[in-house]
């Protein structure tokens, strides 16, 4: 059973999300860590212009969007994306949800990042 650590970074968070994220954690064997929750525009521009992010639109100024690292022995394991990426798909599928893995994206590879579908959620 994993834990979520930093689950403070997940105030303001769609409370939904915050229950998916949650609940995929606990079916996992490894720890996952709250890198960012809710966003400022500021924080959001800055990162566009370092590059870090493309659009001015980022689901976490609206608190509809995580990023989350597996970590293994107390670091980040890169091979563990997949296995996190399946329990949050899994777990938003159980509260009839979609969640949209930065994983599975064609121009701007986002591992880290989870988000809930606005549109096909009725949100």
């Amino acid at each position: 059973m994993g834990n979520l650590l930093h689950k403070e970074r997940l105030q303001g968070v769609n409370e939904a999300l915050v229950d998916i994220t949650e609940k995929a954690v606990e079916q996992l064997s490894f720890d996952v860590t709250v890198s960012e929750g809710l966003r400022t525009i500021e924080t959001q521009q800055k990162y566009v212009a370092e590059g870090k992010s493309k659009t001015m639109h980022s689901k976490h100024i609206t608190g509809y969007a995580v990023d989350l690292y597996p970590i293994v022995n107390g670091s980040i394991d890169n091979t563990k994306f997949e296995q996190l990426s399946i329990q949050m798909k899994k777990q938003a599928a159980l509260q009839c949800a979609i969640i949209e893995w930065g994983g599975d994206w064609k121009t701007f590879i986002d591992k880290l990042h989870f988000q809930l579908n606005q549109k096909k959620n009725g949100l």
